[in-house]
């Protein structure tokens, strides 16, 4: 998930929250959220990060892949369907501002083969879509 934050840019954040819609959550297991930090395309899928530009490695899903972070932003076990709040680190917004051309979103990941996750999107009614929330100083 990422989103547009060329509105804010030059603006000092206080906080920041990422709020999605989980619609299935099926097995069970650990659910990460990690900083992407390679460029993508909103076509990509597993295996391409753009049309024709490959992941650094499939899915970033390696530990020690170099298109995610290697520590998470958010860890939880066994997301029930509904409203999850996610808080994110100041600091990563704030360099998302500050450095926009570093701003390629968030990654979710799950910890257990056969674990599926799934959430509204953009396309989704109005009040489902994923939606950042920022407080700026």
């Amino acid at each position: 998930i990422r989103f547009d934050l060329s509105p804010y840019q030059g603006c000092a954040v206080g906080g920041a929250s990422l709020r999605v819609e989980v619609t299935d959550d099926v097995g069970s297991g650990d659910v990460k959220v990690y900083e992407v930090l390679q460029p993508w395309s909103p076509d990509a899928t597993f295996d391409l990060a753009q049309a024709t530009e490959p992941w650094s490695t499939p899915g970033c899903f390696a530990d020690g892949s170099p298109c995610r972070a290697q520590t998470p932003l958010f860890l939880r076990r066994d997301i029930p369907t509904g409203s999850l709040l996610i808080e994110l680190p100041t600091s990563t917004v704030q360099r998302w501002l500050d450095t926009p051309d570093l701003n390629y979103g968030v990654l979710f990941l799950m910890g257990t083969e056969g674990h599926n996750l799934a959430f509204a999107s953009s396309e989704a009614p109005d009040g489902q879509r994923p939606r950042l929330t920022l407080t700026l100083r």
